[in-house]
């Protein structure tokens, strides 16, 4: 009898579990459909020089799955946000001033069977009259979200600006080249040149501590003025511009005989109006492949691909 049960209570069990699955919702186990930001929530790299007036940034957004109707989204500068900033990451922070950015617009729409709208663009100006000794930061939040819901995790994203060195990105140009096709301006400059200063600031993926091979530097006018350091004949460890391993940064070029001291005293830039100055690369651009001529406009393009951009600290001259 006992047994007899156990069976029809087992049998039961199995009803109901075999009942269950069958008639199992299975978009309960679909992820829902929201809105989310996708550019990166925290973006530090608005540095304040007195060189860069201004930056431009882009935020992008998407659903996770193609939208069953219009979708209207409202992205708005957030002040208020500054305080719940400084508390997640650990910084004393203030708001940037609203005269120091613009939104291109503040509304982002999303048609039916579509997953994204248009990006918004944020122009920041005036980034080199804030105080160097202060961070600022301005947070950017969804506001509103209709015909989705919001992934609240991703609804915010903080655009930070911060005292900046000199040099804060270098050009990965490895199995590069760049040639150079003199400007008008820099053409005089460079005919008859009797003497000749070329400075570089390297920072190579190549070199080994506590090899024995010497270190050394060629310099030569070749056709159109081609600069190398080390040769196809040379160790690996002395770079070649053109095909070496090396991240390139500051580059000026002078029609006079610079001193030692005068090299050392501008190490990390020098002014472009400075006298005998017939080309100034800082390859500090950030993005892309054309390298700016900061003295005559001699601009430079990298042939054998597209330099990666590596953010660096640089030591201090001592």
């Amino acid at each position: 009898m006992k047994y007899n049960k156990c069976l029809l209570v087992l049998s039961a069990l199995a009803a109901v579990v075999f009942t269950g699955c069958k008639n199992e919702d299975v978009e309960k186990h679909r992820f829902d459909n929201k809105f989310y930001i996708t550019s990166a929530i925290l973006s530090d790299d608005l540095l304040i020089k007195s060189d860069t007036p201004g930056y431009t940034k882009t935020i992008e957004s998407r659903l996770a799955k193609p939208a069953g109707q219009q979708v209207a989204v409202t992205i708005e500068a957030d002040p208020s946000q500054v305080a719940a900033y400084n508390m997640i990451y650990g910084d004393n922070a203030v708001a940037l001033p609203a005269e120091c950015y613009e939104l291109s617009s503040n509304r982002i729409d999303i048609a039916a069977g579509q997953v994204s709208g248009d990006a918004i663009e944020i122009v920041f100006k005036d980034i080199n009259t804030l105080d160097g000794s202060r961070r600022y930061v301005l947070p950017v939040t969804v506001t509103s979200c209709n015909g989705v819901d919001l992934l609240d995790s991703r609804s915010t994203v903080y655009f930070v600006a911060r005292q900046g060195a000199m040099i804060n990105v270098v050009a990965n140009i490895a199995w590069m080249n760049f040639p150079v096709s003199w400007s008008a301006d820099a053409k005089p400059l460079v005919s008859g040149m009797k003497q000749v200063t070329i400075e570089a600031l390297l920072r190579s993926a190549d070199w080994t501590d506590g090899r024995g091979d010497a270190l050394s530097s060629v310099f030569g006018i070749e056709d159109n003025f081609l600069v190398r350091i080390g040769d196809a004949d040379r160790p690996r460890d002395q770079l070649q511009l053109a095909t070496g391993s090396a991240n390139g940064g500051n580059w000026p070029v002078w029609s006079v005989a610079r001193t030692p001291e005068q090299i050392a005293g501008n190490m990390y830039g020098v002014s472009p109006e400075s006298e005998g100055l017939v080309a100034y690369w800082k390859f500090n651009e950030g993005s892309g492949s054309t390298i700016i001529d900061h003295a005559n406009g001699t601009n430079l393009s990298a042939v054998g691909g597209t330099p990666t951009w590596i953010p660096v600290t640089l030591p201090e001259v001592k």
